[in-house]
């Protein structure tokens, strides 16, 4: 499910990034209902849900964004390094993402293992991904570099 959704305002005085390893990130991620979705201009939408529970999660960009990618992530491995690895699979990609249109994602999250993703490439032609899961504490959106 795709779409394109006007609204009144913009959301870039509300949202906050989240560095990931000392690398500033320029997607912001964030749990959002539907109060906040009617301040936003424009936004797209995909569905990723997998089952009756889930959260309404909106990526956002500070800087235009090129091969954006929502992930399900599987099969998760540590090395002897302590590195983690997953298997892959793109739900949902586009060329850029841009500030002006961020992308809300319903997603469905299982236990403490990761199982939602996101990748990009970055101004230096690096890959970058991260995990998407929720705070164990208090169920903030959090992301993690892997």
């Amino acid at each position: 499910m795709l779409a394109a959704i006007s609204f009144a305002d913009s959301i870039q005085s509300t949202v906050a990034g989240t560095p990931v390893k000392g690398i500033p990130t320029p997607v912001y991620v964030r749990s959002v209902d539907e109060v906040f979705l009617m301040e936003i201009k424009e936004y797209h939408v995909f569905n990723a849900r997998a089952a009756d529970s889930y959260v309404k999660v909106l990526f956002s960009a500070t800087t235009v964004v090129k091969d954006f990618k929502v992930l399900k992530l599987s099969e998760c491995e540590i090395d002897d390094n302590g590195r983690i690895s997953f298997h892959e699979e793109t739900l949902y990609e586009q060329f850029e993402l841009v500030p002006e249109c961020p992308i809300m994602v319903v997603m469905t999250f299982f236990g403490s293992i990761p199982n939602n993703g996101f990748s990009y490439t970055d101004k230096d032609r690096t890959t970058r991904k991260f995990t998407v899961n929720l705070s164990g504490k208090d169920g903030r959106v959090e992301i993690e570099g892997y």
